[in-house]
C-alpha cells in the first residue's frame, strides 16, 4: 500500500472514530432549551421575526423630576422672552 493512501485511510479511521465517540456521549445533567417561551421579553430576533411586537419598545417614560424640571426650563425661557 502506498504511504498516502495508508496515511489517508488512518485519518479516515481516525475521524470516524471521535465522530462516533462524540455523538454516543450523553450527558443527563445538561438539559437544553427548546421552547422560545424561555427567552426573555425582549429579544432582537423573536422581533425581527414577527414573533413579538415591538410597539410598546418605543414608549419611553419620563421621570417626573426631569418633566418638573423641563417645565421649569420652559417658563422661565417664556418669561425671559
Amino acid at each position: 500500500m502506498k504511504p498516502w493512501k495508508a496515511l489517508s485511510l488512518a485519518s479516515l479511521v481516525a475521524g470516524s472514530v471521535l465522530l462516533v465517540s462524540f455523538t454516543l456521549r450523553k450527558d443527563p445533567k445538561v438539559k437544553h432549551r427548546t421552547t422560545y417561551r424561555s427567552i426573555p421579553k425582549g429579544c432582537v430576533f423573536r422581533t425581527v421575526m414577527g414573533e413579538e411586537s415591538s410597539d410598546s419598545s418605543f414608549v419611553f417614560k419620563t421621570p417626573e423630576k426631569v418633566r418638573q424640571s423641563i417645565e421649569h426650563g420652559l417658563d422661565w425661557i417664556a418669561q425671559a422672552q
